[in-house]
């Protein structure tokens, strides 16, 4: 048996102090993540890549990251 996350996250810093999250979902439906702390910037895609809509959002919120999709998130 094969168990794996329904949304995989990476988180990338550089040596001044940039970030940026990566969530993938694996889902059929809608699923949550949490942005680590800071001011955020996400850009929402659809299975097929296409942006569906950029937000800008405080750590600590639960994203919704559609079905398959992913959230790309810049720290500001």
């Amino acid at each position: 048996m094969l168990l794996q996350p329904a949304v995989e996250s990476t988180l990338l810093a550089d040596a001044g102090g940039h970030e940026l999250a990566l969530y993938k979902s694996l889902a059929a439906g809608a699923m949550g993540a949490t942005l680590p702390s800071g001011h955020w910037r996400v850009q929402f895609y659809n299975r097929e890549g296409n942006p569906v809509r950029t937000t800008v959002q405080p750590g600590g919120t639960t994203l919704d990251v559609p079905a398959y999709g992913f959230a790309l998130a810049e720290s500001r």
